[in-house]
């Protein structure tokens, strides 16, 4: 087994209730074992994860070249700006 069932380890209420609001945010995916609830919220993790990635892709091919893309730099300062001309 590649999770904990809830059989032989216990699931704090956080988790549980964590679950649950994840459960309603993405309805469609499915095959989720409530007796698996590590494995569900990484599950849920994923989805997250490739939310923010197809996310950051459009915000690139939105801004194309003609704005200084932003994402993935290391920006310093009160304002959030890079400094460094390139």
């Amino acid at each position: 087994t590649l999770t904990t069932s809830t059989e032989f380890s216990p699931v704090s209420d956080a988790l549980i209730a964590s679950i649950h609001k994840d459960r309603k945010t993405f309805p469609y995916i499915s095959n989720i074992k409530p007796w698996e609830p590590y494995r569900a919220k990484m599950r849920y993790i994923l989805e997250k994860l490739r939310n923010t990635q197809r996310l950051v892709q459009a915000v690139k091919q939105s801004a194309g070249s003609t704005t200084k893309p932003l994402l993935g730099r290391t920006l310093p300062g009160p304002a959030g700006y890079n400094t460094d001309h390139e």
